[in-house]
């Protein structure tokens, strides 16, 4: 402690408001170091960061997915109109700017009903708006917002002590001292700590968005396997009209003296077996309608059905998902390694992994930045019972005797490096993923375009082929096995058709997950809307 020993120095209440104000001055910091520059300032072993990925250096908080730099929002998935308004925390170089950070819609929003005619655009915003875990899943992000503004206080308050011992009585003065400390951060330890929480809550919100994705994908997937059952519900109730309408004319030639009993009996049979498909068929299709509106938090009772037809969709070529990849192939395909790469790039759970081993980086400088201890200081005011005054500084600082900080900034080192890995590993994996699902989308895409069928009810246009044999039939040209036999070889058609676009829409629903494309990006529903 220095000190100046005068008799005359002030005294009261004045000077110790003075030095308060002195002694509770913030440590300014100097300005932000970007983060590989802090990196270099504060370690002097540089082949401790040569493992380290380097796309953990000054990267931007947020990109949109597919690698289009985007702040990341619940429409940004789906592709809807209008976004929930989220500020976000924005982070470029070495300039740490917070635009906001209050996500506006606190309480859940009011529970949509659709109408009845249900898109597959209007379910997956019905879905991202009251899906049980993605509300709960949002919450997060006010705990996140909170810590970022814990890290951006300054932690240390100041330190004020004082004692006073009154006159003993034998003509002396009043004998007190006053004594302020701050303590005082160096090496920009608090920019460090705004960094870890940034990127916390840059980690949080892209799970968030990895949420809504995995919400997305889910209610694409369960909407088209509804889809799905309702053409099947339709065509077997096409086939026990079929049926219904053949059985009255097997009766009528019957009574006419030109058909036989077995044939009746054959009639009946098929038609009884037909209605019986056609209840099993719808019970299928409302087990599907209620597991569509579990995903989207409706009432079992509410109303419910499809509005497009499965036929109706066009499929996009996979060349078409990225504008970034410029097709490789004579017949203008894209090479689908490369494709996959380049969506992966910001999908949101890859860039969640990012975030987290950018955490991990500033934790790693947080730590080494710690092996200098602070410094705490403050001036001192002390009142002798002679009556002088003495006014001086104290300065405090830790010794690293036994505690260096050196273990600690080695196990933060490890832990970014461990990040890192899992970062690396999972862009390799997701690029995986996204590569097995683009393949087999393609393949049911083209196979799906070579055996195009058409699903017009029979009643509309009724195929040459069981047009034909029918008119054999009441001819007296052959028998209704025939009949049979060839409409049922139309109807499997059909059913055939309807699986293979079933697994088309199934595999587009896994596109979607495996690269964060929007739906328009693979399906364009323009014009696919139910037959009345």
């Amino acid at each position: 402690m220095f000190r100046c020993s005068n008799p005359h120095a002030p005294t009261g209440l004045g000077v110790v408001v003075l030095l308060a104000l002195l002694a509770g001055c913030q440590s300014s910091g100097g300005p932000r170091y970007a983060e590989g520059q802090a990196a270099a300032d504060v370690v002097s072993s540089t082949e401790m960061m040569t493992s380290i990925d380097s796309h953990l250096v000054d990267k931007p908080i947020y990109h949109g997915y597919a690698g289009q730099p985007q702040r990341p929002a619940p429409a940004q998935v789906a592709g809807l109109a209008q976004p929930p308004e989220i500020h976000t925390v924005g982070y470029q170089g070495d300039n740490q700017q917070v635009q906001g950070t209050v996500l506006e819609q606190l309480a859940p929003p009011e529970p949509i009903y659709p109408t009845s005619d249900l898109s597959l655009q209007e379910a997956i915003e019905t879905s991202l708006t009251q899906n049980p875990d993605l509300i709960a899943a949002r919450g997060q992000d006010q705990v996140s917002v909170a810590a970022l503004g814990v890290a951006q206080t300054y932690i240390w308050n100041p330190f004020v002590q004082s004692q006073l011992r009154p006159p003993d009585g034998r003509g002396g003065q009043t004998n007190y001292y006053v004594w302020l400390m701050q303590r005082f951060e160096l090496t920009h330890k608090q920019a460090f700590r705004e960094q870890i929480a940034e990127a916390n809550l840059n980690q949080v919100r892209w799970t968030i968005m990895q949420t809504e994705l995995t919400n997305v994908s889910q209610t694409s997937r369960l909407y088209f396997a509804a889809l799905y059952q309702q053409e099947l519900f339709k065509l077997a109730e096409e086939t026990a009209q079929l049926n219904e309408e053949l059985l009255g004319v097997v009766r009528r030639r019957f009574d006419a003296g030109l058909g036989s009993a077995a044939q009746v009996t054959t009639a009946k049979v098929a038609a009884r077996q037909s209605r019986n498909q056609a209840r099993l068929a719808d019970a299928t299709y409302k087990a599907a309608l209620l597991a569509l509106r579990q995903q989207l938090n409706l009432q079992p009772s509410e109303p419910l059905s499809l509005q497009e037809e499965f036929a109706a969709f066009a499929w996009m070529p996979a060349s078409s998902f990225s504008d970034e990849v410029a097709p490789s192939q004579p017949n203008g395909s894209v090479q689908l390694s490369d494709l996959a790469g380049n969506l992966v790039e910001g999908r949101p759970d890859v860039m969640a992994a990012l975030s987290g081993a950018s955490a991990a980086g500033a934790n790693y400088r947080l730590a080494h930045a710690a092996i200098i201890p602070d410094v705490q200081a403050g001036p001192i005011l002390d009142q002798n019972a002679n009556g002088s005054s003495d006014v001086g500084v104290r300065l405090q600082m830790d010794l690293p005797v036994w505690n260096t900080g050196v273990p600690l900034a080695r196990q933060r080192t490890a832990e970014w490096q461990q990040q890192s890995r899992v970062y690396n590993q999972l862009k390799i994996r997701a690029a995986r993923e996204a590569e097995t699902a683009i393949d087999r989308y393609e393949r049911a895409r083209r196979l799906a375009a070579e055996s195009r069928v058409d699903l017009s009810p029979f009643s509309e246009r009724m195929p040459p082929d069981l047009k034909e044999i029918n008119d054999q039939f009441q001819a007296g040209q052959t028998d209704v096995l025939t009949v049979y036999a060839t409409q049922n070889s139309l109807l499997q058609d059909r059913r055939t058709y309807l699986d293979l676009l079933n697994e088309l829409a199934q595999s587009s629903a896994n596109v979607i997950q495996a690269t964060a494309l929007p739906v328009e990006r693979i399906v364009d529903t323009k014009g696919a809307r139910s037959r009345p």
